[in-house]
């Protein structure tokens, strides 16, 4: 009996051994270490709510020029990009084309300038009337007229001073009455229209300042809100805005693709984290929150978007602990190890 007595306490014994062997084993796979994260502190500031749009620069003062006679391009004086005066010759046009009747007004006007020449000597001298002499200057300026006519049809300028933005033509092509030539832009002066949406219409203000990006130098030139459409273009739906800004620098050329920066609103004393920190859990934004080595979730309500920031109308206080690295790795409640905090 004794014997029995003592079998049954050694198998006790062993399965109580057993028992607390594996709970201790269960225990360590169960411990996790801290998972490492980053945070920031929660505090309020001012900013600026920007908008970013795009658009084209064009000169304030812009001038296209058109084919006035159908004529072959004998040569092109100039390229896109090149600075000319008012009045310089950019291209020019075949003379000998029977369109332009330049031989033809050339050669009476020679004629006509030779009579004139002649008859103003013979006036001088007493050896024509006054009458004559009349005669020979009126027809001397009315052949100069239409020679000078002739010419600006085929030897082509440019009406302002300014940066040629676009030549339209080669050499040799011919081209016909109203065909587009060239273009020409004052670029003291610039100017650019970019599309706002429906949404965001009401803040653009005339005067209202904006800032021109150009993505070739970094550098930003400032100007101001000259023109808002009362109505939206019925096909983009969007709503047309025009800004003047003085090139000082000259650094801008009309033509040039840039970025408008508009300020749409300033707000003052908000809680703004980044946006990358908010995770979506059960169909709610909610963010991690530091305390005592340990992480919460907290339910937070959103406002504007700033350029990867965004506003936190509710949900933090200032001073709390955010966590905007590693939280997509945690759970509430899960044990954390702040590597770094802002």
């Amino acid at each position: 009996m004794k014997k029995i007595i003592l079998i049954i306490t050694v198998l006790l014994v062993s399965i109580a051994l057993v028992s607390c062997s594996g709970n201790e084993a269960k225990e360590t796979e169960l411990a996790k270490p801290a998972i490492a994260v980053k945070a920031e502190l929660v505090k309020t500031e001012t900013i600026e709510m920007k908008k970013n749009y795009t658009g084209s620069l064009k000169g304030e003062k812009q001038t296209t020029v058109y084919a006035k006679v159908s004529e072959a391009v004998e040569s092109i004086d100039v390229r896109e990009g090149d600075e000319v005066k008012a009045n310089q010759k950019i291209l020019l046009l075949d003379k000998t084309g029977p369109s332009s009747n330049y031989l033809q007004t050339r050669e009476l006007y020679l004629n006509a300038k030779k009579q004139y020449e002649k008859m103003e000597y013979l006036y001088k001298e007493g050896a024509v009337s006054e009458l004559d002499f009349d005669a020979a200057e009126t027809d001397y300026k009315v052949k100069k007229a239409s020679y000078d006519a002739a010419s600006r049809l085929v030897e082509i300028e440019s009406p302002i001073a300014g940066v040629v933005t676009s030549i339209d033509v080669s050499e040799g092509d011919f081209v016909q009455v109203g065909q587009k030539l060239a273009t020409v832009a004052n670029s003291e002066k610039l100017r650019v229209t970019f599309e706002v949406n429906p949404n965001e219409i009401a803040s653009m203000k005339i005067g209202a300042k904006v800032s021109v990006l150009n993505e070739k130098t970094n550098s930003k030139t400032s100007g101001k809100i000259s023109a808002i459409a009362s109505s939206a273009d019925p096909i983009s739906r969007a709503f047309k805005v025009e800004a003047i800004l003085e090139n000082i620098s000259k650094d801008l050329k009309p033509g040039m693709f840039v970025r408008i920066e508009y300020v749409a609103e300033i707000l003052n004393d908000v809680i703004v984290i980044p946006r990358k920190a908010v995770q979506i859990r059960n169909e709610q934004d909610m963010v991690f929150v530091a305390f005592n080595g340990m992480a919460y979730l907290k339910a937070v309500e959103l406002g504007a978007d700033n350029n990867g920031d965004i506003v936190v109308l509710s949900g933090l206080q200032k001073s709390d602990t955010l966590i905007t690295i590693g939280q997509e790795y945690l759970d509430d409640s899960t044990e954390i190890r702040i590597t770094e905090i802002n």
